[in-house]
């Protein structure tokens, strides 16, 4: 067991004001009274992994909750030294996860003293701490969630990782493919009507620019007598007998040798010319000028219909004439280019069904082996009887999923001669805890290349719900070995499990000062036989309960010297 939780200190969290929990390796079992607060301790440690939270976790009259996990490790997982790295975090032995949250709903964290998203931290802890709660008892009644058993204990990362790549590129192609057959359905159905258009608009013969060009020549039309009338008169005036080329001609004559007035009227000359020639420029374009003002109307009226039909201006025309042509163009080449798109998805779905295969084959060695070892610690628990087994389905190409191609379930028969059925419609609650139990202690087993998943905390959260007597021993029991694998932490009510702890915590509940607090109290070792007795028999302490509290802890440690020689 390399790593563990060195403390949890809790500050105005729901009634705690003030709590600084140290913990040891092995098992650390913690109890209480019914509503003293025990879920209290999974709320803030959840809270300091990086759980959702909101105002309510922050005690009356404080303006903000704090969890500070301290944990500590020789050496870090891999995931969680990748982790830090890529969050720029330091990483040393100690590990100080530190989240606060205020009425503002404005939520901080640092860890190391290095500020961090909160999706930083609920990654970095989910490597290292695994909570076992009631929850994940109603879970178990899910069938969606027992992949996620074979999984874990199959250690099949590599297979899933290549069958997710396999299943993405055969989603795109087939969604490509899907695409491209919806286009084609809607263009067929609409092909002669999109031909009508196209050949609609062609026969317009549109180009671009020409609706501000018929709007140009229309006002040059409709004006024209004006125009011409004003060119006439300034053709006179520049150009006839009277005009000012007449008067220039005498001006030059008479100052020709008048050296300061000649250059002047050389200038006027050349003005004169340059004027000349843009009103027979004017004119010629005026001559020249579309005389048909019917023409242009006309013209322009067919350009407007078809922008009003289009809903769009005569450069959207243009426009829309190119889409339809690309349109048209897709259904002529339409077969050509499903042909592509149908070889590119056979051969991607190709390749998801043999990396499929390839993660199924792993899964189906690890059922066995799992089954087997579920179904050995059920014995010791009570459940000797039970029978377990793992219905398989192998999904067609069709039907994978992001997954894969394996639908599992467990089955369970709880008793000799009943049939084999779904947790949900057999397991009790007790059953249901010894199960997921089960299941936690083989996840944890050594294998040949160490353990198969092996968080630095595990914490249970009343896994033996449902459960006592013998039973509830046996339940201790596991625990404990389980304990000698991986630091674990145990919120328990009854004293068959409490005794096998090798610390003990007691949550108490008290009023002080008018308000309402919780308090975690370590209950040393002389102090155990009476927490165990009040667990017994609540807060009538007699010799009974004693003697039995006694022979309890006696029994656990016998317990604990067999499974440690």
């Amino acid at each position: 067991m390399a790593g563990m939780l060195v403390s949890l200190a809790i500050s105005n969290f729901i009634l705690i004001e003030s709590a600084n929990v140290e913990f040891g390796r092995g098992l650390t079992v913690i109890t209480g009274e019914t509503g003293a607060g025990k879920s209290m301790i999974i709320q803030s440690l959840s809270f300091g992994m990086g759980e959702r939270a909101d105002a309510s976790v922050i005690r009356r009259d404080c303006d903000e909750a704090k969890v500070v996990l301290k944990l500590a490790s020789p050496t870090w997982p891999a995931s969680v030294r990748e982790a830090c790295t890529q969050a720029n975090i330091p990483l040393i032995e100690t590990l100080i996860c530190d989240r606060r949250f205020t009425r503002n709903g404005k939520s901080r964290v640092t860890i190391n003293g290095v500020v961090a998203s909160v999706t930083v931290l609920k990654h970095l802890m989910s490597e290292l701490v695994d909570v076992v709660s009631q929850f994940d008892q109603q879970r178990l009644l899910h069938a969606e969630s027992h992949l996620d058993v074979v999984d874990t204990y199959a250690q099949c990362d590599a297979e899933q990782l290549a069958y997710a790549q396999a299943f993405t590129v055969w989603q795109q192609a087939k969604s490509a493919l899907q695409l491209r057959e919806a286009q084609l359905t809607q263009t067929r159905a609409q092909e002669e009507f999109l031909r009508y258009q196209l050949e609609e608009l062609q026969k317009a013969k549109l180009v671009s620019g020409e609706e501000e060009k018929l709007l140009a020549d229309r006002d040059r039309v409709r004006n024209r007598a004006q125009w011409e009338a004003r060119l006439q008169q300034l053709d006179a005036l520049v150009d006839g007998d009277t005009g000012l080329n007449a008067a220039l001609t005498q001006l030059t004559r008479l100052t020709h040798d008048m050296p300061q007035m000649s250059p002047l009227v050389e200038q006027m000359q050349v003005a004169a010319a340059e004027l000349s020639q843009l009103v027979n420029v004017e004119a010629s374009s005026l001559s020249g000028a579309p005389a048909d003002l019917d023409a242009i109307e006309s013209r322009l009226f067919t350009l407007q219909q078809l922008a009003r039909k289009y809903k769009t201006d005569a450069e959207g025309l243009i426009v829309r004439q190119e889409e339809l042509t690309e349109q048209l163009k897709v259904l002529d080449l339409g077969e050509e280019g499903l042909d592509d798109l149908r070889n590119d998805c056979a051969h991607a779905a190709k390749i998801l069904a043999t990396s499929g295969k390839a993660l199924t084959t792993v899964r189906r060695k690890a059922v066995k082996p799992l089954t087997s070892g579920i179904q050995k610690v059920l014995a010791e628990v009570g459940m000797q009887n039970a029978t377990l087994h793992m219905q398989w389905r192998e999904l067609a190409i069709d039907d994978a999923t992001p997954r894969g191609m394996d639908a599992v379930e467990f089955l369970i028969s709880p008793n000799v001669g009943e049939p084999l059925l779904p947790m949900a419609q057999i397991a009790s609650g007790g059953e249901l805890s010894r199960i997921l139990l089960a299941i936690e202690c083989v996840l944890q087993s050594p294998t040949g290349t160490g353990s198969l998943h092996s968080p630095t905390l595990l914490v249970f959260d009343e896994v033996d719900t449902g459960v006592s007597g013998r039973v509830a021993t046996a339940v201790g029991s596991v625990l404990q070995r389980l304990a000698q694998r991986s630091q674990v932490i145990c919120i328990t009510h009854l004293p068959q499990v409490a005794c096998f702890g090798d610390a003990h915590l007691q949550v108490v509940k008290a009023e002080e000062k008018g308000r309402t607090q919780t308090r975690i109290e370590a209950v040393s070792a002389k102090e155990r036989k009476e927490a165990i007795a009040r667990l017994l028999a609540g807060d009538q302490l007699t010799d009974t309960a004693l003697k039995h509290a006694a022979d309890l802890l006696a029994q656990a440690a016998r317990g604990r010297n067999t499974d440690n020689p």
